[in-house]
């Protein structure tokens, strides 16, 4: 890791095995390499999702860090490290705290797109009417933080 959009095959299964690895459960291959987590506490609650991006800049890193990227050529340079990062904390804590929770959880992990907003919102509204949520919410990890309600 990390890898570039549309290639992240290591690191889309480091996010789907760490996620069921807190009970939760985990649909892999959306648009390619997407990755969501339903935590679902009860079906007639309302359902809050949380999106965090997971591609890398295509571009050498040359930092001498002891945590530098594995995978030359490629590195996380704008924080989606990070926003994978906030979201698989969060999802273990969400987890760790179900019986408390007002609210089912989605964790969405997928590449960044100049239409990411469109295609993430797609993502999530196709699931959560699967999933039977009436009621939703969602949060995007991304350079700009940004809330949508779903119909």
């Amino acid at each position: 890791m990390p890898e570039a959009g549309f290639e992240e095959k290591r690191t889309a299964e480091y996010v789907a095995k760490t996620l069921k690895s807190y009970g939760i459960s985990v649909k892999t291959g959306l648009v390619e390499t997407g990755v969501l987590g339903y935590l679902e506490c009860d079906k007639s609650l309302p359902t809050i999702a949380f999106r965090s991006d997971m591609d890398a800049l295509s571009m050498k890193e040359e930092t001498g860090l002891d945590f530098k990227s594995e995978n030359d050529g490629f590195m996380h340079g704008c924080g989606h490290d990070g926003h994978m990062a906030t979201l698989l904390i969060f999802a273990k804590h969400m987890s760790e705290e179900r019986s408390k929770l007002k609210a089912n959880i989605l964790f969405i992990s997928n590449q960044q797109r100049k239409d990411q907003g469109e295609l993430s919102l797609s993502l999530m509204k196709a699931f959560l009417t699967h999933m039977g949520s009436k009621r939703s919410m969602v949060f995007i990890f991304t350079q700009k933080w940004r809330r949508a309600r779903l119909p």
